[in-house]
């Protein structure tokens, strides 16, 4: 009786395990290892794809996607492998692990883990992009599936310390850069003394990681009307994420004694600068740099600067800088036609888009003044602080300093109450009309149809400033009428 009990007893207190375990999500009967025969992976992407790679420089970072055990149960991959093996031109990384061929890998029931992609692209003879294939292999329970590799790879001239090319430009004589192949800078070059770079249509330039594009001699850019044919600086970073982020390179910087500097039809795009002028020529009538029909964009600083320089810029369309469009340091002469300052990129825009200052700090706290001429002609200055406009005249009438508006749109009060007198026949606006002024789909500074710029600007023929470069078609190429609007772009309707 006793041992009766004391079985039933036991084999109560074993039921009572059993039904606590599968509570918890177990068995008093072991499952099997063998994951099922109909099990397959699933996959964030079918194709992992690369933008242009620059041949021997790689791609900058990998790319990611991620793998996924749906089932209930642990599975391990057998292993996960490079197509080419040890011939690929891609590097793997799985759950933290390098190398061509994985073997191992424990996924968990219902988890993922991430699988990482790098590429380098040896050179060839080709100057048009070429595509590069690979895939990668995961064998699970003897069942193979893949994940496509494919990258374009794109031959270039390199520059910069340490490259075949080196860093100075030109110290031979005068150098044409051609469309053949992008050019790509490491660290920067210097376009030496008493020589000109000559840069044609549809030649790219990529600045890696905060390199400068210096000019002691002269650059001449040539780009040409259409989106195909401008001249582009921009940085290394091609992927999607990058296409507007700034503070990817230096600036271009053309140098104390830099003279007959051009640039036309060009974007500069994506730097800390856009171009930085530093000094007067030898002669302040003539200009360091006339800059004409481009748009310099997504700067983490300033998009123009001129340190005590001469300046003659048309036709730009300057946005999305974090400081300011437009900066005038320690004095200089500059003028503006037909131009468009605006930032509504929701960053952090602080300063006005344009700011004019006549010094500039000098160690032992010294302060050196200069004289300073800025003209503005039928240009729109407007963006998403509530002053756009900074006139830092910091002597007061120690020196010279004269900024005149024409025909201008502006969001300032400043240059209304310290500039009155300079003010001709401008119009004056605020955040909210932003739509009266704009098309403003994202980023889109056309005027709208019933913009305040329409027919508002002095025709060619009524400006007699000098050093103002005329110019009778906007950015596009459109033709300007005997009444032009304000801005860079004309409107031209439906």
């Amino acid at each position: 009786m006793k041992q009766a009990f004391f079985r039933y007893y036991l084999y109560t207190i074993i039921g009572g395990i059993c039904v606590l375990l599968a509570m918890m999500g177990s068995s008093c009967t072991p499952e099997s290892d063998e994951i099922d025969p109909d099990f397959r992976l699933a996959f964030s992407h079918d194709t992992v794809s690369f933008d242009t790679v620059f041949v021997t420089f790689g791609s900058t970072t990998f790319t990611e996607f991620v793998v996924y055990n749906n089932s209930n149960q642990d599975i391990t991959i057998s292993s996960i492998a490079l197509g080419m093996g040890d011939d690929s031109p891609y590097r793997l990384n799985a759950d933290g692990n390098a190398g061509s061929r994985l073997e191992n890998i424990e996924v968990w029931a219902n988890d993922s883990i991430h699988v990482f992609v790098e590429v380098t692209v040896d050179p060839n003879d080709q100057n048009t992009p070429f595509i590069v294939e690979d895939s990668i292999l995961f064998e699970t329970n003897e069942f193979i599936q893949d994940v496509q590799l494919v990258a374009w790879g794109q031959n270039a001239h390199f520059f910069g310390p340490g490259t075949p090319n080196g860093a100075i430009i030109g110290s031979t004589g005068d150098t044409i850069w051609t469309n053949d192949r992008p050019y790509v800078i490491f660290g920067g070059v210097i376009v030496d003394t008493l020589s000109t770079l000559t840069i044609l249509p549809g030649t790219q330039i990529h600045l890696h990681n905060n390199a400068i594009f210096a000019v002691k001699g002269s650059l001449n850019v040539i780009g040409g009307q259409d989106t195909t044919s401008k001249v582009v600086f921009q940085g290394t970073r091609l992927e999607q994420d990058y296409q507007d982020v700034g503070g990817q390179w230096g600036a271009i910087l053309l140098s104390p004694g830099s003279v007959n500097n051009k640039i036309d039809n060009a974007i500069i795009q994506n730097a800390f600068y856009g171009v930085l002028v530093d000094s007067l020529p030898a002669s302040s009538t003539q200009p360091n740099l006339i800059i004409t029909n481009s748009i310099i964009r997504n700067m983490s600083a300033s998009g123009i600067v001129g340190v005590t320089a001469v300046i003659s810029g048309a036709n730009l369309l300057v946005y999305n800088c974090k400081r300011n469009s437009f900066q005038a340091v320690h004095g200089g002469v500059y003028a503006f036609n037909h131009c468009t300052f605006a930032n509504f990129n929701g960053t952090d825009h602080k300063e006005s888009l344009v700011s004019i200052g006549n010094f500039i700090e000098l160690p032992d706290n010294k302060i050196d003044v200069n004289t300073t001429s800025a003209q503005f002609y039928n240009t729109i200055i407007h963006g998403s602080v509530e002053e756009e406009v900074t006139l830092a005249d910091i002597t007061e009438g120690e020196a010279e300093y004269v900024v005149d508006f024409y025909n201008c749109l502006i969001k300032s009060e400043e240059a209304i109450n310290r500039n009155g007198d300079n003010i001709h026949e401008c119009l004056f606006t605020s955040q909210n009309n932003k739509d009266k002024i704009f098309v403003r789909e994202t980023n889109n500074f056309q005027l709208s149809d019933d913009s305040f710029c329409i027919d508002r600007g002095l025709a060619a023929e009524e400006i007699v400033d000098p050093l103002i470069f005329v110019v009778t078609n906007d950015i596009l190429g459109n033709p300007r009428d005997g009444q032009p609007d304000i801005g860079c772009f004309e409107f031209v309707g439906e």
